[in-house]
């Protein structure tokens, strides 16, 4: 594939976005001087037409991104990543948005990435400002989750008090409508505070089979008539914060009981999918794990209500939901843990015929 057009080529090359544009064999059709420059390329050289393995090998994790974006069905929107030049080690994160390129005929050919280097100098007054600001809605939200949880814990005493020592069958299913409400509004407060904490992550040796099935069977008893189905391949003993990736799937499966209120069907599958990061390790890491060529990838998908195609763009967007009492932090949350595991989420969905979500996190084994 190639862009034909000087005029349509120089108004790329010298935008003040940094753009790159890479079809689905991998090769670049533009990269423009702003990208060229915050990724330290050399000016001189005219990268149309070459390979982007060999261009940016040194951004395992930017070609990591590219080559996974022809699998993902909803890309990222105004996103931050880490990149780190794997042979001088220089650390920059980028803000950038993904888009696809189609054909006239709609058949998706490439994907284009506008970004910025969010480590100017320019912008760190900006971040240290936003991240006071974080700071300041934790301490907040820490301090209502204290003053709220106490009440709430009587109620959830009282209620359940009530419920043992009634036989009326009206008041008995007020008082288990009262726990119910109880619980919902422990769980926001727990994904509030979950969101605005930086919380580390803490690689275990772990089973993600074990850990899928774990979350599955926390809720599954408030929800009647769902089968659940599992197909996953043996991946073996693996290095990810168990309790934050268990978080993050366990609010995916919350979201595909919730939308089959009338019963339906859970397939949930683990399998391997081919890596392009090479070997690459984050620094912080390194000293504990080893990467694999694979990237593990899970698909979870139900049955129920499906998400319209308008709201489907949003519904990682914190404080953004369509239920009634939802806190809109539950997909925020699972794409945040996700991200800082160094992988992606993707999801698709059809009304009345149901959700699926993958999740590909990078496969990383215990340094011997």
């Amino acid at each position: 594939m190639k862009l034909t057009g000087s005029f349509t080529l120089n108004i790329l090359k010298h935008m003040k976005s940094a753009l790159i544009i890479i079809d689905r064999e991998g090769d670049i059709l533009v990269l423009n001087d702003s990208a060229g420059k915050i990724l330290r390329l050399d000016s001189e050289t005219e990268y149309s037409g070459k390979k982007s393995r060999e261009v940016l090998s040194t951004y395992p994790r930017l070609l990591e991104l590219f080559r996974i974006s022809f699998e993902m069905h909803t890309l990222p929107d105004r996103a931050e990543l880490e990149i780190i030049n794997a042979h001088t080690g220089d650390r920059k994160t980028i803000g950038y948005t993904l888009s696809p390129v189609f054909d006239d005929e709609s058949n998706r050919l490439a994907t284009a990435m506008f970004f910025k280097d969010l480590t100017a100098v320019e912008q760190e007054e900006t971040k240290e400002r936003i991240q006071d600001r974080l700071v300041a809605l934790g301490m907040m939200a820490a301090w209502l989750a204290h003053e709220i949880r106490n009440p709430l814990a009587s109620i959830k005493v009282n209620a359940g008090l009530l419920h043992k020592g009634e036989k009326d069958g009206q008041k008995m299913q007020l008082s288990d409508e009262i726990l119910s409400e109880v619980k919902k509004l422990d769980r926001i407060i727990t994904q509030t505070l979950d969101f605005v904490k930086q919380k580390p992550i803490n690689l275990q040796e772990c089973n993600i089979n074990e850990i899928i099935t774990d979350s599955v069977k926390k809720n599954l008893h408030s929800y009647h008539s769902i089968d659940v189905w599992y197909a996953f391949s043996e991946i073996g003993t693996v290095m990810l914060d168990a309790h934050q990736i268990d978080q993050a799937l366990g609010n995916i499966i919350n979201n595909s009981y919730e939308a089959m209120p009338d019963g339906g069907t859970l397939t949930i599958s683990t399998g391997l999918t081919p890596s392009n990061a090479g070997d690459y390790v984050p620094e912080e890491v390194s000293k504990h794990v080893v990467r694999d060529e694979m990237n593990i990838q899970i698909v979870i998908e139900d049955t129920g209500a499906g998400i319209a195609e308008e709201v489907l763009d949003k519904i990682f967007t914190p404080f953004f939901t369509t239920k009634s009492g939802g806190s809109g932090l539950g997909m925020s949350l699972t794409q945040k843990i996700v991200s800082d595991h160094w992988g992606f989420v993707d999801v698709t969905s059809k009304l009345g015929v149901g959700t699926k979500f993958i999740v590909v996190l990078p496969l990383y084994r215990v340094k011997n």
